[in-house]
């Protein structure tokens, strides 16, 4: 059938792409549009408008826009396309012109008038922006959705009075509504901001009285009861959000902590396992349950999080630390230096691969690799405690007890207000018996 040959042409015309032939690949979509149906015909044209933008022929993408906003008047996608792409060659005017004209094609579209503030604002900046979606609310006074969008345009530039007054100019309207629900969550979120607690607890709490179910505020009242301990009731609300919204990540982190603290770390593991179904990528939840799982003595469990962890980031420093952690936790010394090492290579500015070298050859007994790893650490990171403990540990179990001394002496001239360093030598000046120093 047709339908069945455009999706072959398509795909033959997806393998040229692939093996670098643009020319055969839009002769075959060429070939194709001339046997197509009409459907097919538009699907093939708007392929080649993707294999032409992905080669950067831009000329041309313009041109095959330009004669499908013709063929398909009332397919206004294509108008957006055409926009977007004046935007993308910065041709500002033109852009303009036809984001104007995708909205006249459907002037009652909101959300067409809250795409065009956000590229006035992307090219000109946030009080662009925000006279753009003035204008926009004073012919359309009715329309909350264009008023929440300058209310967290206000937010994004930290204008908080002034997102406060649209927010309850929305609540005025209609509390009940869902923009008024909206703004009222929006307006809790600000109190917690401005460090008003009450005020914003008393905000989640009301709206949860005109609708039980609502998931921004049950997920703030959540918050606020793992604050106060109380997890029971968090569990609870948190587990109404997660029906509400199953792929809430804020959610199931909250609940995996929730049941952390509570005692029941089976609940919480299962949790972050549902957060990391949803986003690998969630470093938080990734890091809690490896550390979660070799607290529990599961470290094999822990070192795979890890290991994925890192297949997502592969550059993930405190995932490259942790995995280290639980290689050492588990006797498998050789494991942890190999880690250590290639983490030193990849690069590392903040001195945490150089520690962690340090703690291997600690383990490992090399003293003196271990001295020079913690050195290295220290001179990216002078601020860093856990080098410093470890460098005095190291060189007060060799008994070079006047080497520790004079390392700590000479960085306190240099950090005078660091507390570690003064914790460590008055430790070493009480075992030494040198009490009158230590005191």
């Amino acid at each position: 059938s047709k339908g069945e040959n455009t999706k072959l042409k398509i795909l033959e015309a997806g393998i040229d792409m692939a093996e670098d032939n643009l020319e055969g690949a839009l002769e075959l979509v060429d070939n194709g549009i001339a046997n197509a149906n009409a459907e097919g015909i538009k699907n093939l044209r708007q392929f080649k408008i993707l294999m032409l933008r992905a080669s950067q022929r831009n000329e041309e993408v313009e041109a095959e826009l330009q004669a499908l906003i013709k063929a398909y008047p009332d397919d206004d996608g294509f108008l957006l396309a055409l926009a977007q792409l004046y935007a993308v060659e910065d041709r500002i005017d033109e852009a303009e012109q036809t984001y104007r004209q995708y909205i006249d094609k459907a002037p009652d579209d909101v959300e067409r008038r809250i795409t065009f503030a956000q590229f006035v604002g992307a090219q000109d900046g946030p009080e662009r922006a925000e006279e753009t979606l003035q204008a926009f609310i004073e012919e359309l006074p009715d329309e909350t959705v264009l008023q929440l969008a300058l209310g967290q345009l206000y937010e994004t530039i930290d204008s908080k009075d002034e997102a406060l007054v649209v927010y309850e100019n929305i609540v005025a309207m209609d509390p009940v509504s869902t923009d008024g629900l909206k703004a009222r969550n929006r307006i809790a979120i600000i109190k917690l901001q401005q460090d008003k607690p009450e005020e914003a607890r008393t905000m989640a709490e009301s709206i949860i009285v005109a609708k039980p179910d609502d998931p921004d505020a049950l997920l703030m009242r959540a918050a606020f009861s793992f604050s106060d301990r109380n997890y029971d009731d968090a569990v609870t609300d948190l587990r109404t959000v997660i029906r509400v919204k199953p792929e809430s990540e804020r959610a199931l982190l909250l609940l995996a902590r929730s049941h952390r603290a509570a005692g029941n770390p089976e609940l919480a593991q299962d949790a972050y396992r549902r957060l990391l179904d949803l986003n690998r990528a969630n470093s938080g939840a990734a890091t809690e349950l490896a550390e979660l799982l070799a607290k529990g003595g599961d470290v094999e469990q822990a070192q795979e999080v890890l290991r994925n962890q890192l297949e997502v980031e592969p550059g993930n420093l405190q995932a490259q630390s942790n995995l280290i952690q639980t290689l050492l936790l588990e006797g498998d010394i050789e494991g942890a230096e190999n880690e250590a090492r290639n983490m030193l290579a990849e690069g590392d500015d903040t001195g945490l691969a150089e520690f962690e070298l340090g703690r291997v050859m600690q383990a490992k007994r090399s003293n003196q690799e271990a001295i020079e790893a913690y050195k290295a650490a220290l001179e990216k990171n002078p601020n860093a405690p856990q080098p410093l403990q470890g460098l005095i540990g190291t060189l007060v179990s060799d008994d070079r007890i006047d080497e520790a001394v004079e390392y700590l002496q000479a960085h306190l001239a240099s950090n005078p207000t660091q507390i570690t360093p003064r914790l460590l030598l008055g430790a070493i000046y009480s075992r030494e018996d040198r009490t009158d120093e230590a005191i």
